[in-house]
């Protein structure tokens, strides 16, 4: 998977996205065009809402909150004291796997990639739960 998001080089062979070695397309704008969501993601210190939007040089609430809607959280987030603007740490504390999951979700979600690369990225998230994130990413 490390190898699919860039992380790293085939040790043999190449990744070729539409026919196209990604090395032609240059990595940082590969980077630019997909998404991860890996079983080993972190969140940052800050807030729900900035640990979804990320670095974004403007944040589009709207989006945010459809992308939120999609991975199944944002009734969850709503439900907290302070909403989007809840503080978390880098581990995620106060927080269950499965949310931990569907905000790494949004996170990708929220860049628009052309290509999303899912490692287990429901693997903590309820039935009912990985059927709603799943439905939401295929429309």
């Amino acid at each position: 998977m490390k190898v699919l998001c860039g992380l790293f080089e085939p040790d043999s062979g190449r990744v070729l996205i539409n026919g196209i070695d990604i090395r032609q397309i240059g990595i940082n704008n590969y980077h630019r065009m997909i998404a991860c969501v890996m079983q080993d993601d972190r969140l940052f210190s800050g807030s729900i809402r900035e640990n979804i939007c990320g670095f974004a040089e403007e944040m589009d609430e709207e989006w945010m909150v459809e992308c939120a809607r999609a991975s199944h959280i944002h009734d969850v987030i709503m439900n907290m004291p302070m909403g989007y603007e809840t503080l978390i740490g880098e581990l995620g504390e106060g927080l269950s796997g499965g949310q931990k999951q569907r905000i790494f979700i949004a996170r990708a979600l929220y860049r628009k990639p052309g290509i999303l690369f899912m490692d287990e990225a429901t693997s903590a998230l309820d039935s009912e739960s990985e059927h709603f994130v799943n439905v939401a990413i295929k429309t």
